[in-house]
């Protein structure tokens, strides 16, 4: 059969199938984190849909799809922390860090994600264990 995934002549909807009908069950499950391995026999590269942000760059590479040594990232007080500063120039430069570091790693692998997860909001408090971002 064909790998059609990045044939732009063919529908989304023609090109999400084949994957869907591509991979087990098994690789589906896979796809069920914020990160995904890679299928080489489709193409399709390791990636990251997200990362957790809220209070720096999540890069511990310890994840069954993405082992390896953690890169050195800026970490920030938790939001909540940084929230009682009052300071919302302050919080725009550790965003502006959060966003360097992400992009800095995401060219120096070649993959990864662009979108981070902050500042993020607690809509909801579960005791059981707080966080809920």
């Amino acid at each position: 059969m064909e790998n059609i995934i990045f044939d732009s002549s063919k529908s989304f909807e023609e090109r999400i199938n084949f994957i869907l009908n591509e991979l087990t069950l098994e690789e589906k499950i896979t796809c069920m984190t914020t990160g995904i391995p890679a299928f080489e026999r489709l193409g399709i590269k390791m990636g990251h849909l997200g990362g957790e942000a809220a209070h720096g760059v999540q890069a511990r590479h310890d994840q069954s799809f993405d082992k390896g040594e953690p890169e050195y990232t800026t970490i920030f007080p938790s939001p909540i922390g940084m929230s009682a500063t009052w300071n919302p120039e302050l919080i725009k430069k550790a965003g502006n860090v959060v966003g360097t570091e992400g992009r800095a790693l995401y060219n120096k692998h070649g993959y990864g994600s662009l979108c981070m997860w902050a500042p993020t909001v607690d809509m909801e408090r579960d005791p059981r264990w707080g966080r809920n971002e």
